[in-house]
């Protein structure tokens, strides 16, 4: 088992590129790019594509809500004891559309972390305006190995 100091550095040493191998397949198909790695901060950048949207012609609701849900627990995977934390409510406000193509950066930050229980929030912003896509609030249960 690794320690937060050692994920937080093999985090680091990721930055510009896409996720490592061994964090989430699904993360992977939304195809982060690190962005920024702090203790108590993350940010992922992603590029929205064809496939992600809804009839309408914008970035499906559910895709959004993932980019959050992903980018909080990539978060959490670094942050403090290194047990998996599992999501256990997540809520996002839809502030504006985005369409296939768009540049995104979310923004995830941990508020709170305890023994049983953490709380992060994030925001999506479009890359080219700065408008803010989505901002949402997550919070996981630690989930210790025994």
């Amino acid at each position: 088992m690794h320690t937060a100091e050692e994920l937080l550095a093999y985090f680091r040493s990721h930055i510009g590129k896409t996720y490592p191998d061994g964090i989430s397949s699904y993360g992977k198909w939304l195809n982060p790019i690190i962005r920024q790695v702090e203790p108590n901060e993350l940010h992922l950048g992603f590029t929205t594509r064809h496939e992600q949207a809804n009839p309408a012609g914008n970035v499906h609701g559910g895709v959004i809500s993932s980019i959050i849900d992903e980018t909080i627990g990539a978060l959490m995977y670094y942050t403090g004891e290194p047990h998996f934390k599992s999501t256990i409510n997540l809520h996002v406000d839809f502030l504006n559309s985005c369409r296939p193509g768009d540049a995104l950066i979310c923004r995830a930050r941990l508020i709170k972390s305890g023994k049983t229980l953490c709380h992060a929030t994030a925001d999506i912003i479009r890359e080219d305006d700065g408008k803010i896509i989505a901002s949402g609030s997550s919070t996981l249960i630690v989930m210790i190995k025994k």
